[in-house]
């Protein structure tokens, strides 16, 4: 995930913006349309994790998803266990929490800043979505958020793309059915070399998976593209990035876990660290209580900014709360309407919403 980081000299609060990058065109669906999507999801994700309550993550997907050939790989033979197999019997379990794939960072990060997150990964080495779609109806009824890493695999199997298609249209369709949320992810790119031998490259995994998601309405988020784009603003060669032509190393699963970031809006708390070396400007959204100026609409810009300390007076109306406030503030406008329609705080570990809206009075209230 890529940030500016800003000190504000007015309000006197730091805060970051994350920038997005406009993924590849998907036909039916533009460009603008897919970031609208993903802006959405970042933005119900952040409320159900903020709020407190009780949050149950599923990760579904293959030996990329468990961590396979990076730092700390390994399958405990006391681990957990993700489900006896419905068809063979085999004792599936989960790799270690301390392997250094983009799902084991994903979960360190959720139980550190929020506990009552809960995360399962069910990556499971060698599998297909055909594989998952013989098993799933057995294994799983009723899901909170689900995020589904699928597809390298299907590589292999004689049914070809349209077969891959149908099993995947089937996944999703029974997993959306049973589920709060449902999460799509275009697997991570793999070397010409590594498609010798498939029924398909991985080039038309990205276009299924891309399309099936479209059809569907479910949002998307592209491993496929961030490698790609770090490639492209870096020119770091592809190979430096994985550990052989299928599995990405630590490097490329650092990719990937910054742009799960990006497309969730989790931002790294631990990257709020050198205030000194950051610039310093005015940020309007934290006004004072009861203020909205006549230039609101130019002053309150819609979105996210990630604050980590507030400190002067100047600061003390605009920023609630008590203490150290670091959070997340939501700026959203309500169409046609002169300024913003209402503001949200996300206190940081203390699970405390407060909101204030342009209409009323402007106090933050929680």
């Amino acid at each position: 995930m890529f940030h500016k980081k800003i000190i504000d000299s007015d309000h006197a609060f730091e805060r970051f913006r994350i920038n997005y990058f406009l993924p590849q065109e998907v036909e039916g669906i533009s460009p603008a349309a897919q970031l609208a999507q993903n802006e959405y999801l970042g933005e119900y994700i952040n409320r159900r994790i903020y709020s407190g309550e009780p949050v149950k993550i599923k990760l579904i997907g293959d030996s990329k998803l468990a961590g396979l050939k990076t730092t700390g790989y390994e399958i405990p033979v006391n681990g957990t266990v993700i489900f006896t197999d419905p068809i063979n019997g085999t004792v599936h379990r989960e790799s270690s929490i301390n392997g250094n794939g983009w799902a084991h960072r994903f979960e360190r990060y959720l139980n550190t800043n929020f506990p009552s997150v809960s995360v399962d990964r069910w990556g499971i080495g060698g599998t297909s979505t055909k594989w998952w779609n013989e098993r799933i109806r057995s294994v799983t009824a009723n899901e909170d958020i689900v995020i589904v890493d699928l597809g390298t695999n299907d590589r292999y199997e004689v049914t070809g793309v349209e077969g891959f298609r149908s099993d995947l249209t089937d996944f999703l369709d029974y997993t959306k059915s049973i589920s709060n949320q449902v999460i799509v992810m275009v697997p991570s790119p793999a070397t010409s070399e590594s498609d010798i031998g498939k029924v398909f490259p991985q080039k038309e995994v990205s276009r299924i998976v891309r399309e099936v998601a479209v059809e569907m309405g479910l949002p998307l988020t592209s491993n496929y593209d961030n490698i790609m784009d770090y490639i492209y603003k870096t020119r770091v060669p592809f190979s430096e990035l994985m550990a052989d032509g299928t599995h990405p190393n630590d490097l490329g699963q650092d990719v990937i876990w910054r742009g799960v970031q990006s497309a969730l809006t989790l931002f790294d708390f631990d990257d709020f660290v050198n205030v000194d070396s950051l610039d310093r400007r005015v940020v309007h959204n934290a006004e004072p209580n009861g203020y909205v100026p006549a230039d609101s609409p130019n002053k309150f810009k819609p979105g996210r900014i990630y604050i980590n300390l507030v400190y002067g007076s100047s600061a003390t109306s605009g920023i609630p709360g008590t203490g150290v406030r670091s959070g997340v503030m939501v700026t959203n406008f309500v169409h046609h309407q002169d300024g913003f329609g209402y503001q949200e705080y996300h206190l940081h570990n203390k699970n405390i919403v407060y909101r204030r809206y342009n209409t009323l009075d402007g106090e933050w209230s929680a």
